[in-house]
Order: structure tokens, then C-alpha cells, then sequence
């Protein structure tokens, strides 16, 4: 039964949060049309890699700031994250300069 009590009170709670979040609508409105602009000169792999900032900085406050616990599991998975992110980037990067000879040499 308790958790149908709970539940209603998320309930009540629910109405509060949808005023607090139109009316930081115009807040967060700015950043995003900046992000929009930027995104349409950035390629698309480059933005993938770039939306890897924001949890890998929330990791460092967490655990530096925070003093919360990095527990095997953890260090494991996001070793295996960071390990693909660098070799995508390499292969991107590798990708990208043969592009460029390919261009050079058609353009001479």
C-alpha cells in the first residue's frame, strides 16, 4: 500500500514541475538555438565524439568532487567506452586524411 501513496504524491508533485520546467523553458532556449547553429557547421561524427564531454565531466565531478566511490564494474565499462571513443577518433582521423590526399591529388 505504500507505494500507491507514493505514487499519488508523485502525482501531486507532477503539475509543480511542468510550471518550473515552461517557465525554464527560456533558459535553456538560448543554448540550444547556439548548439543548433553550431551543429550544422560541425560534422556529424565530430558531434558524436563532443556529446561525450558532458557524462565523462559529470564522472570526474562525481568521483573527484564528490568523493563518490569508482567502483572494478565501473572502471571496466567506462574503459571499454573510452577505448572505442579512441579508436573511432583515430579511424576518423585516418578516415579524414586520406580524404584529403584523395582531393590533392585529383586537384593537381
Amino acid at each position: 500500500m505504500e507505494k500507491i501513496v507514493e505514487a499519488s504524491l508523485g502525482q501531486y508533485i507532477n503539475p509543480l514541475t511542468s510550471v518550473l520546467l515552461i517557465e525554464s523553458g527560456m533558459v535553456t532556449a538560448l543554448p540550444l538555438l547556439l548548439f543548433t547553429k553550431i551543429a550544422k557547421e560541425v560534422s556529424l561524427s565530430m558531434l558524436g565524439i563532443l556529446q561525450y564531454i558532458s557524462p565523462t565531466l559529470s564522472l570526474l565531478a562525481g568521483v573527484i568532487l564528490y568523493h563518490e566511490s569508482l567502483t572494478k564494474a565501473h572502471v571496466i565499462a567506462f574503459s571499454f567506452i573510452w577505448l572505442a571513443l579512441v579508436i573511432y577518433t583515430f579511424s576518423s582521423i585516418a578516415k579524414w586524411g586520406n580524404k584529403k590526399q584523395i582531393k590533392n591529388k585529383v586537384e593537381t
